[in-house]
């Protein structure tokens, strides 16, 4: 599953979102990495919970100055 979501995020948003990684532990998934806009973020979110079906999601994306 982790690897779906990571792939469906970065098929949409491209390299918007740096360091991207998805964890998933029992029915817990979390997006960790960094973007330079809570858009991007958002994005990412509604991105991950398009795969996702009773599973809990935790946006962790950092967002700020991506160098």
């Amino acid at each position: 599953m982790a690897s779906r979501i990571q792939s469906r995020i970065q098929r949409r948003l491209g390299d918007r979102i740096r360091d991207l990684q998805v964890y998933v532990i029992d029915k817990n998934v979390t997006l960790q990495g960094c973007c330079a806009t809570y858009y991007s973020k958002q994005l990412a979110q509604h991105a991950a919970l398009g795969v996702l079906e009773d599973e809990r999601l935790e946006n962790d994306i950092c967002v700020g100055l991506v160098n």
